[in-house]
């Protein structure tokens, strides 16, 4: 009979069973450490060398790569725990609060509703403002005290997860939870607070937890809940209230050492135990606000790209494709991308006020007025064949029958003005002699047909009202100086002196007279002071200035028009395009876009093919746009934002959580760049509103339609190498050369990229071979040295560095004290243009500047906010670096010259 080992089963199926059983229930004893590190089945392999690669040794204890997984896991679970928390208490808190509202004063309670709906900025201010009031009154009402601590402990809950979310979700800001040093640095802090007797149970836990949410944190139930759905097999009530007790236990020792916390973005603790002295903080602020100057010479790989020679293989093409063809391109980025990328059309309209249809429009407006029934308006076009300056000055000058409250309106702005001038202008010092004129001894030009920006800006004078004022006029149109009919500012200059010169010697002879001592010296005094008050030359009267009031409020009108123009044409695009969704592919929002534009004649502009995100801004059919975003002239581009220009048409901003979210809805127009506000109501600047006409979602292709792109890609990183290549030989190259005069780096330079150019014949290629001027390289960057305008050093929006890197600004900083002729190459971040950076010198700021930015009366704003919160950062840093140094003298801390090397590199790459 065949062997059958059922039958050995059968046979001996009490003893199999029985060694089975004994064998579970042997594995479950030593696994219950309940996945917290503890059970056998993690203590035997991290003993014998099955924990991954040793990073270090903490009194003689070795660390693994899974130590540091286990807790970085643990303590990533206990700050997510304490932000759902702190989320539940918010919303608990938000509520208990507009409860309140109700019985709170209505002074208070106003305020207090617009904090919680966070939708006026300023009512946070008036807020505080009332609440500190409160706290000093002692009749205040129980219910206004109730709801001031209510909104407190709110705001106190939303400002810290506002914090904890910019660092990545850690709650416990004072230990930071991104590198395998920050978890070496957290066992060592944890095993210094066992040093010091600090303990905490499952019930001092729960306790701090609650008095963490101001004992508004009841019950856990939900957050139990959640954390066991998003950590499955992990989480457990034990393992939590553990990870909590080590990071409470890390806190009080990091207080009891280095001071309370703090919640700021850097992470650290604050109360550094130093005292600054002036000359600390002068060498600080000569150290990171002293500004250095570097050259720069691009080298892009785009122009080596086209002289690479052969062609790919049929399998380089399609392992590339392959590997990138779920990924769209992105110049910003070193890895290529084939996927179609989301492309848009973009139209756009502009109007500024000032074309026909508008002047038009507003002079139909002010003729069909009642209180303009004088004809006024007549004033207020070009003069016309037959009709002499005379006459046109006549009519702008004669007496009014009756009153024009628009220009009396304006005319008080004018006698304002005036009042204004004379009292900063008619001085003691400036009695007889006048260094400033003022302001109403000159009127602007009149003649409307001249009235260009830069004749605005010369001006004549007045001291000449009614008939002399016509003359004037008159002599405008009929005499010429030097053969001229525009008759020059500096004709009448010495007339305007000479009136004020003439009436200030009166005013200042009255005041003289009155001060000579003498009988009845006080009753003189008087009686000269009212004669002086007589001698003050009044404001022009309304008929000198009713032509250039007349013009300015026609002007005024026709902007106005054109504002509210556009805003007709946003809301009826919005109807006719269904809110964004048009039902008729958009051919009823074409129609009327184009009657629009015709009747009005306005400037418009088309994208003939979609856009992406990364084409947006060399479209030649948007310039118009992209010049009005640009900054004015002679401004600092170290000043200014990096605005991507016309990413607004692919992503906005969540206004209640603040973040980016995708830009959708075709014929939905938006004023560009910015939506209209009242300064924009003035001006000749084109208003600008444009709109999505179609919008093509990203798709994937196939390699034969990507396959030129996978071709050019190939080649472009061919490029990459030879752009190295030459980018190190030029480095190599200014460094041989003798002398360290930055005049010689200059020329230097300037020869390099002639002979860099001359490599190629496109001429693309040509011109994007830059050599430029990287100025006030700083950590601190002084933008401006009147006002005090700074920020921390940035590279961003500098037009001739559009992908720079971390790793780049970092350099640049790092090599500023370097001597002069120092050479750095630098790739951006895709690795498309390499940069040979040449240091050619820096101006140290002395005593006197850091007397101004920091010691004025007025203070010099952000400049002396950074330099001070900077130096208490650093003092902060160095406090904190010199308690970590003795932790890891104290517990025997060892790591060898192969593990530092490890360790510094996964930091670099922010390894977690």
């Amino acid at each position: 009979m065949a062997f059958s080992p059922f039958n050995v089963f059968r046979r001996n199926q009490r003893a199999i069973f029985a060694v089975v059983t004994v064998f579970i229930m042997f594995t479950f004893v030593l696994s219950s450490g309940l996945g917290g590190g503890a059970d056998f089945f993690d203590w035997f392999p991290r003993q014998f060398g099955g924990g991954g690669d040793r990073l270090c040794t903490i009194d003689g204890d070795r660390v693994n790569d899974r130590d540091v997984r286990e807790l970085r896991l643990n303590r990533v679970m206990a700050n997510r725990y304490m932000l759902l928390a702190a989320t539940d208490v918010s919303g608990s808190l938000r509520r208990d609060a507009q409860e309140k509202l109700l019985d709170a004063t209505p002074t208070l309670a106003n305020p207090a509703r617009a904090v919680l709906e966070g939708k006026d900025p300023q009512a946070m201010g008036m807020f505080q403002m009332l609440s500190g009031m409160m706290a000093n009154a002692p009749n205040a009402r129980q219910a206004d005290k109730s709801l001031v601590a209510v909104i407190d402990a709110w705001l106190t809950v939303e400002r810290h997860k506002a914090f904890s979310e910019q660092a990545g979700g850690t709650y416990f800001l004072n230990a930071p939870n991104r590198t395998v040093r920050d978890a070496i640095d957290f066992m060592l802090w944890e095993r210094k607070a066992t040093a010091m007797g600090i303990e905490f149970t499952d019930d001092d836990v729960k306790k701090l937890v609650r008095r963490e949410f101001f004992e508004q944190f009841r019950n856990d139930i939900a957050v139990r809940e959640y954390m066991t759905r998003e950590y499955a097999g992990r989480f457990t009530p034990n393992a939590i209230w553990r990870a909590l007790a080590a990071e409470f236990k890390v806190r009080a020792a990091q207080t009891a050492l280095l001071g309370p916390v703090s919640e700021s973005s850097e992470r650290t603790a604050t109360a550094a135990p130093i005292f600054t002295t002036p000359f600390d903080l002068f060498s600080y602020y000569k150290d990171k606000a002293s500004p250095t100057e570097y050259r720069a010479l691009a080298v892009p790989a785009s122009s080596f790209a086209s002289q690479v020679t052969g062609e790919p293989s049929d399998g380089d093409v399609q392992r590339l494709f392959n590997d990138r063809k779920d990924y769209e391109p992105d110049p910003s980025k070193e890895e290529f991308g084939f996927k179609e990328p989301r492309k848009v059309k973009i139209e756009w309209v502009a109007a500024s006020g000032d074309e026909p249809y508008y002047k038009k429009a507003a002079a139909d407006w002010i003729s069909r007025t009642e209180l303009f029934a004088k004809g006024g308006v007549a004033t207020l076009t070009v003069p016309t064949p037959g009709v002499g300056p005379a006459g046109w000055a006549a009519a702008a000058t004669a007496p009014m029958s009756l009153t024009e409250p628009l220009v009396q309106s304006l005319y008080q702005g004018k006698v304002t003005a005036h009042k204004q001038s004379l009292s900063f202008k008619w001085t003691e010092a400036d009695r007889v002699s006048p260094v400033y004129l003022l302001d109403s001894s000159y009127t602007m030009w009149t003649n409307r047909a001249e009235r260009t920006h830069e004749n605005n800006l010369k001006k004549l004078p007045y001291y000449a009202a009614g008939p002399e004022l016509a003359a004037m006029i008159t002599g405008l149109g009929t005499t010429a100086i030097g053969g001229n009919s525009i008759v020059q500012p500096a004709a009448f200059h010495a007339q305007a002196v000479a009136h004020e010169s003439r009436d200030r010697g009166i005013s200042g002879g009255l005041l003289f007279l009155a001060g000579v001592p003498g009988p009845g010296l006080l009753g003189r005094v008087v009686v000269t002071e009212a004669a002086y008050r007589q001698t003050l030359p009044p404001p022009p009267p309304v008929e000198a200035l009713r032509a250039e009031l007349l013009t300015d409020l026609t002007d005024r009108k026709a902007r106005e028009l054109a504002v509210t123009d556009l805003r007709k044409l946003q809301t009826e695009l919005v109807k006719l395009g269904n809110n964004g969704r048009p039902a008729d592919k958009g051919a009823a929002a074409r129609a009327y876009v184009a009657e629009f534009i015709k009747e009005r004649g306005l400037k418009t502009g088309a994208t003939p093919e979609g856009v992406s995100t990364w084409t947006v801004r060399d479209e030649p059919a948007l310039a118009p746009l992209r010049d009005s975003q640009k900054a004015p002239p002679g401004f600092d581009p170290h000043g200014g934002m990096n605005v991507n220009f016309g990413q607004r048409f692919f992503t906005s901003i969540d206004p209640k959580r603040g973040v980016p979210v995708t830009a959708s809805g075709l014929y939905l127009p938006e004023f560009y760049p910015e939506q209209i506000d009242p300064r924009m109501l003035t001006g000749k600047d084109p208003l600008y509103m444009a709109w999505r006409t179609d919008d093509q979602a990203a798709r994937s292709i196939p390699l034969q339609t990507a396959k030129p792109r996978v071709v050019e890609a190939w080649r472009r990183s061919k490029g990459r190498e030879d752009a190295k290549k030459v980018a190190e030989d030029y480095a190599a190259r200014i460094r041989a050369v003798p002398g360290n005069a930055p005049a010689q780096f200059a020329l230097l330079l300037a020869d390099l990229q002639g002979e860099l150019q001359g490599k190629f014949a496109d001429p693309k290629a040509k011109q994007a071979v830059k050599l430029f001027k990287l100025d006030n390289v700083s950590p601190i960057q002084i933008l401006n040295d009147v006002n005090g305008m700074a920020r921390m050093f940035s590279l961003a929006g500098i037009p001739d560095l559009p992908f720079p890197t971390a790793d780049m600004a970092k350099q640049l900083v790092d090599h500023r004290l370097d001597p002069v002729k120092t050479v750095l190459v630098i790739p951006d971040a895709a690795k498309d243009t390499y940069y040979v950076f040449v240091l050619t010198g820096r101006q140290e700021r002395g005593v006197e500047e850091f007397r101004a930015h920091l010691y004025s009366p007025m203070g010099r704003g952000p400049v002396r906010e950074l330099v001070l919160a900077g130096h208490a950062r650093d003092a902060v840093i160095r406090a904190r670096d010199s308690v970590m140094a003795m932790l890891r003298t104290e517990f025997k801390y060892e790591e060898t010259d192969a593990q530092k090397a490890k360790l510094d590199e996964r930091d670099k790459k922010g390894e977690e």
